[in-house]
């Protein structure tokens, strides 16, 4: 085991415990919830920002300003929906089924976060480094099975030779 390797399980593990800490509902909110606002934000930002020239002067400032009012108006209704949503799963006594789905969630975000910082490092080091992140037995459970999702999100740069 190497320090790769215990990276990555402090990093999974982590994300594992937030998960099971905030629960199924709350981190599947968390995800849709981004979703929903990047898109009411980019459909209707500009319309609050044509609100907003009466005060502000500068037309990009006003633009950015509306996009940033709605995306977190939206990401703080449904953070507000998931906490009564999350109430309600633990008094109907599925708390367990919530905090075992957060976890499983959590588990899966810290190796998709894994993943990309593995690419991102990979690409910048050395290859005294390179070699230690090859070595890494842990890396070849937390990144291959995540690399095709990363793959084609990330810039030429970040991507891992192939095999």
């Amino acid at each position: 085991m190497n320090h790769v390797d215990l990276a990555l399980i402090i990093m999974v593990g982590g994300a594992m415990m937030l998960g099971f800490y905030h629960g199924l509902v709350r981190q599947l909110a968390g995800i849709i919830g981004v979703i929903v606002a990047v898109i009411l934000a980019g459909r209707y930002g500009g319309d609050v920002g044509v609100a907003l020239t009466s005060v502000i002067d500068d037309a990009a400032l006003t633009s950015i300003a509306g996009y940033v009012i709605v995306f977190l108006a939206v990401s703080s209704l449904v953070s507000l929906l998931a906490s009564v949503l999350h109430r309600v799963v633990n008094l109907l006594f599925f708390g367990w089924l919530d905090q075992a789905g957060g976890a499983l969630i959590g588990a899966l975000q810290g190796c998709l976060i894994g993943a990309a910082l593995y690419h991102f490092v990979y690409a910048f080091a050395d290859a005294g480094t390179r070699d230690l992140l090859a070595s890494s037995r842990v890396a070849a459970l937390v990144v291959a099975p995540f690399s095709g999702i990363i793959e084609p999100l990330v810039p030429v740069i970040l991507r891992l030779p192939a095999a």
